[in-house]
């Protein structure tokens, strides 16, 4: 009767309750919390809970404390608490609910030992079969990885690599987790969503999805969470991607990030996403030329990173709700010239200043470079988990799902302040040489950055600048290339015959003076390593030249 009193009540106050959305109920809730209302903020988080396809586990464990606070018979706070050992959060039981004031009455009951043994009882089975998940992942990867490289002459290896095309069958529209090193003592993992008509005779197109608030995880998952939890990665701020790459029949990968390695800052996991991609390509059959970085808040600025930073890979770069720079160097904008950004923005977005999304893509296309702002009214920074999300997504997806990668790109420019980032396609920069002077036309492209939503008045450059960087400007035709170069101690060209006929020489001018002319053949030793390293068919490297200047 009192349960039924207080819901009587609460519809009476509130209305018609039940057209109330899962995020309006648990703010009424907590404002309800707040004034100590325990009962009325029972009611509604309860209800909230009930509509919600998957709660936030805060809230399952809130409901249970207000469950106490309300005198609720304490099996009702058990339901909410025995549900979060379900989902894999009895570390909530043993460590946060042991010492919470608020559930202090039912620890003195029988059911609150039920509790705890229950608890520690799904730790041990779950870390046994968190360790038989890695092993059976890892051997299964393991098994099909098997790769070889034919006893034939360069040029013939060099046909062979390009028309590879030896994949394992796996079952179209699975969810798969997979592997990859972060670091020599980090091992991380990964979701693979293959599409329904996935054919591993066919090169099929990936989206890559960066999630954001990285810095909220404290650690990785592993494959068993993957596998229980696989619905996380595809609904949610993801449901509108992943139904667009699905349809598209693009292979769909979710890699997972955290504090300390991620695609942001520190730099110890940027090369966490270069390695999953490489990695896919081994495993499935993939379209070299269309493989697409998508991400979301801290994923956008990730993407961004790797259009500034590590393109070579990528065909196209998207986001929603980005901070466009990079976080770990400086932002050099004009490396985006051979590539393009999809950016979407919301005018009520904490994260960057809409007044600086303008500038920046007023910038860029002044310069020459595809950079789109598209601009959603009325949306604060978590615009995709607005069902009004869908329009802005199907746009952006139809936008980058017909661009194509061309590695041979007949003109490049590339600019870093650390060589470990120094190649972009058949350009890299092996060594800087910053005491000299830079050329004119290396600029520092900057902006300030104002009218922050938090923080009105206040204003900032857009970019930072922490190290000198060194540039180059590079073209080739008809077997010349001619390089202009800027802080730069030495390069590495890389050679295609998609790009010269090796027939012919091949001549190098740096700087208006010629510096290399002479035959390039196929070097077997280059294709191995670059092709191990990529597993790219397309951007197949024949062959490395390295100029000192």
């Amino acid at each position: 009767m009192r349960l039924l009193f207080l819901l009587l009540s609460i519809t009476f106050i509130t209305g018609s309750g039940s057209a109330q959305t899962y995020r309006q109920l648990r703010d009424s809730a907590a404002h309800a919390r707040d004034r100590k209302a325990y009962d009325s903020a029972f009611v509604l988080l309860s209800r909230g809970v009930s509509i919600a396809r998957q709660p936030y586990h805060d809230d399952l464990y809130a409901a249970a404390a207000l469950a106490v606070l309300s005198h609720q018979p304490f099996d009702t706070a058990a339901a909410y608490l025995r549900r979060l050992i379900r989902e894999g959060e009895w570390a909530m039981i043993t460590g946060d609910a042991s010492a919470d004031q608020d559930l202090a009455p039912m620890r003195n009951s029988p059911i609150w030992g039920e509790l705890t043994e229950e608890a520690m009882k799904a730790n041990v089975v779950n870390d046994l079969a968190v360790r038989n998940a890695i092993f059976h992942t890892i051997r299964f990867q393991d098994s099909l990885l098997a790769l070889g490289y034919p006893d034939t002459t360069a040029a013939d290896l060099y046909q062979a690599l390009r028309h590879y095309n030896r994949f394992p069958a796996l079952s179209p529209g699975a969810m798969l987790p997979f592997a990859v090193s972060v670091n020599d003592s980090v091992q991380g993992y990964f979701s693979v969503l293959l599409p329904p008509a996935y054919d591993p005779v066919r090169p099929t197109p990936v989206v890559v999805v960066l999630h954001g608030a990285v810095f909220d995880n404290l650690g990785l998952p592993a494959p068993l969470d993957l596998q229980q939890h696989a619905a996380d990665d595809t609904a949610g701020f993801n449901r509108f991607i992943t139904r667009l790459g699905s349809a598209a029949g693009a292979i769909m990968v979710f890699p997972h990030a955290n504090y300390a390695f991620n695609w942001m800052y520190p730099e110890s996991g940027f090369g966490m996403i270069p390695r999953i991609v490489s990695l896919l390509k081994r495993l499935c059959n993939v379209d070299d030329n269309r493989v697409y970085l998508y991400g979301h808040s801290n994923g956008a600025t990730g993407v961004i990173s790797y259009l500034l930073k590590a393109p070579s890979p990528y065909a196209g770069f998207c986001g929603f709700n980005s901070n466009p720079r990079v976080a770990t160097g400086g932002t050099f904008i004009l490396n985006a010239l051979d590539r393009s950004y999809y950016n979407v923005s919301t005018d009520k977005d904490y994260y960057f200043p809409l007044p600086g999304h303008d500038t920046l893509s007023r910038i860029t296309r002044s310069l020459g470079i595809d950079w789109q702002n598209h601009v959603y009214p009325g949306f604060p920074h978590w615009f995709p988990d607005f069902d009004e999300s869908a329009p802005a997504f199907a746009a952006m997806f139809a936008d980058i799902s017909h661009r194509t990668r061309d590695p041979f790109h007949p003109s490049l420019y590339w600019e870093c302040d650390d060589v470990t980032h120094g190649r972009c396609d058949w350009l890299r920069i092996d060594r800087l040489d910053t005491l000299t002077a830079a050329a004119a036309w290396q600029r520092r492209i900057n902006f300030t950055a104002a009218h922050w939503l938090q923080h009105p008045d206040s204003a900032a450059p857009a970019f930072k600048f922490p190290r000198l960087s060194g540039a180059v400007r590079a073209r080739y035709a008809s077997n010349r290339f001619s390089l202009e170069t800027s802080r730069v101690g030495r390069i590495t060209l890389f050679i295609s015959p998609s790009m010269v006929d090796l027939s012919r020489p091949v001549v190098i001018t740096v700087n208006g003076r010629e510096v290399f002319r002479k035959f390039v053949g196929y070097d077997r030793g280059v294709m191995i390593h670059e092709f191990g390293t990529t597993f790219d068919r397309t951007a197949v490297w024949v062959n490395a030249v390295a100029i000192d200047l």
